[in-house]
This record gives structure tokens, C-alpha cells and sequence, in this order.
């Protein structure tokens, strides 16, 4: 029987490990959200600017955990819908996006993250994030 995401087994045994550990990591992010609804390009690093691919990420994710049940709707689905606004206000219908990080590498220092370039146009890895957010919210996943 093939295993799909929308299905996982709950009696694997890593089951509640992995449970617990996206909850604490929803939970964490959850703090680390600016009032515009999006997080930064280097989460936890209040100088970095805001990040449309990783806004796209994180709230496919809890959307997608709150849809499950594995986090609880009615604290996640407002954080998810903040998001949706502040992605709709920076992607273009002709593709162009505001605010996508430069491809990740690895970095030599922390402080050297947020030295990426901010992109603003056309990104396929950022447009892909976006498409991946987009479906999230149609339930087309």
C-alpha cells in the first residue's frame, strides 16, 4: 500500500515524536511572525527583511497541519490567512514578486544571511513557494 502525506500512519512509532516536534516548531514561529503577517528572511533576526518564500513555507505548513488536525485551528488559521494577505500584496499576476530571498547556500556566519540578495521580478524558486502556498489554500493539495 503506498503511503501518501495527506494519509500518515499513526502507528508508526516516531508518530507522536514527530507530532510534538511540529507543534513546537508551529509554536515557535508562530512568536517569530511580524505585524504584517509575513516572516523574516532569516526567522529570528528582527534586521532581515521580510521573506516571501519563507512566508509561503512556513504558513503552507500550518495551514496544512491545522487542516490535519495536528494543530489547533483556531489559533493557526488567523496567522495563515495574515500571511495569504501580505503574499497576495507582494506576487504579481505576471509572476513578479517582492521580496524573494537569493537561492541558500551555506553561509559562513548567521550574520551572513541576510546579506542575500532581495529579488524582486520573476523567481522560479520563489514562484514555486507561492504556487506550493497557493494550492495549500485551494485545498488542492
Amino acid at each position: 500500500m503506498a503511503l501518501s502525506l495527506s494519509d500518515p500512519p499513526k502507528d508508526h512509532p516516531g508518530y507522536e515524536q514527530m507530532l510534538i516536534a511540529f507543534r513546537g516548531l508551529a509554536a515557535a514561529l508562530a512568536r517569530q511572525r511580524d505585524e504584517t503577517g509575513m516572516w523574516r528572511q532569516v526567522v529570528d533576526m528582527p534586521g532581515s527583511y521580510r521573506g516571501m518564500a519563507s512566508t509561503c513555507m512556513i504558513a503552507a505548513s500550518l495551514l496544512r497541519g491545522a487542516r490535519r488536525g495536528w494543530l489547533d485551528a483556531k489559533t493557526y488559521q488567523p496567522l495563515v490567512d495574515r500571511a495569504w494577505e501580505a503574499v497576495k500584496a507582494r506576487a504579481a499576476s505576471d509572476g513578479g514578486l517582492i521580496d524573494v530571498c537569493e537561492s541558500t547556500g551555506a553561509q559562513k556566519s548567521r550574520d551572513d544571511y541576510p546579506r542575500r540578495k532581495a529579488i524582486l521580478g520573476r523567481d522560479p524558486r520563489g514562484g514555486a513557494m507561492v504556487l506550493l502556498f497557493s494550492t495549500e489554500m485551494a485545498g488542492l493539495q
